[in-house]
């Protein structure tokens, strides 16, 4: 009986072999909260600017960082006819096993916001593109954006 216990725990912790000792991935593009806030003169960065679609009228939205070296960020959304809702709220950037971020953030429009996909310039990880999706009530299944900034 000793023998199988033995072997059973030398299974066990032979099952997941460097699980955790795991290297965590380099971030290669918005793997980091500040890949979106803060530029490297540790300053606000530029906000991201663009439209949704699936929606008429077309509206727009800006992404905007708060503060550097913070996940806030003002989310503004706009129609045509005036009618604007903003929000501030904490971003929250999760990471893929290939460095690449996904972020999530809050909208006025009673959802969630999330990046389907990222872009960066070539050699660094400040993030100048996000394709994305919206939850807006109201309006069945989610909605895409495209938002970027130089």
């Amino acid at each position: 009986m000793a023998l199988s216990v033995v072997s059973a725990l030398s299974i066990s912790l032979c099952a997941a072999p460097g699980a955790q000792g795991a290297t965590p991935p380099t971030n290669t593009c918005g793997g980091t909260p500040n890949d979106y806030t803060t530029t490297l003169a540790l300053l606000p960065d530029a906000p991201f600017i663009g439209t949704i679609s699936g929606t008429n009228p077309v509206r727009t939205i800006t992404i905007a960082p708060v503060a550097p070296n913070s996940t806030q960020i003002r989310v503004d959304v706009n129609i045509p006819d005036g009618d604007s809702r903003s929000v501030y709220g904490n971003i929250r950037v999760l990471e893929n096993p290939f460095g690449k971020g996904t972020l999530v953030f809050p909208t006025p429009l009673d959802g969630a916001g999330s990046s389907k996909d990222v872009f960066c310039l070539a050699g660094t990880t400040r993030v100048t593109k996000i394709l994305g999706h919206l939850e807006i009530t109201g309006v069945k299944g989610l909605v895409n954006f495209t938002a970027t900034r130089s």
